[in-house]
């Protein structure tokens, strides 16, 4: 486990997330896609589905280099499925796990220590990519687009934020169980 602290004004927070388990993790990566995810039995099946559609090979473009991980809190769990848990991050390594309690209010936490561990061990990844595990995203398209500067839009830009819509105007709609 490594460190994190987030700042804001007179806030404060300390956490700690799990390092990565090869120190060169994004050597030649392009892109890092983040995906928001808990740990609940559901949201464990999401992730076995993505890594078979969203990360497989034939949907990831050729020429980039695209590498996943999963950032989760920590929640409350039985023993089974913690052992599940620390089977699946053997078995997979991409899994970002950060000791701070899973709840919606504290998302934030797990948005800073996301782009903190992006910024420690792969800040010559070009593209950054966040999601949520209810979210799809095809990579190749999404990779054209981008090597088209979506058709110019985004030329000369270094720093730039890619989304359908955002509206401004309400609160999300969570469900209770979420």
């Amino acid at each position: 486990m490594e460190s994190g602290l987030l700042k804001l004004k007179d806030h404060q927070v300390e956490y700690q997330m799990t390092r990565p388990s090869k120190e060169n993790v994004c050597d030649g990566v392009d892109a890092v896609v983040y995906i928001m995810t808990m740990l609940t039995t559901d949201d464990t099946e999401r992730r076995k589905v993505m890594r078979k559609l969203l990360f497989d090979k034939a949907n990831l473009p050729s020429n980039h280099n695209v590498i996943h991980r999963y950032v989760v809190g920590r929640y409350p769990a039985n023993r089974t499925y913690q052992q599940n848990l620390i089977d699946e991050m053997k078995a997979h390594d991409d899994i970002i796990f950060v000791n701070y309690e899973e709840v919606y209010g504290k998302n934030y936490i797990k948005w800073h220590a996301m782009h903190e561990w992006h910024m420690k061990h792969c800040p010559q990844a070009k593209t950054f990519i966040k999601i949520d595990d209810d979210t799809a995203i095809y990579l190749k398209r999404t990779f054209q687009w981008l090597d088209r500067d979506f058709g110019g839009i985004i030329k000369n830009t270094t720093e730039y934020f890619v989304c359908n819509a955002l509206s401004t105007d309400s609160a999300p709609s969570r469900a209770l169980h979420s």
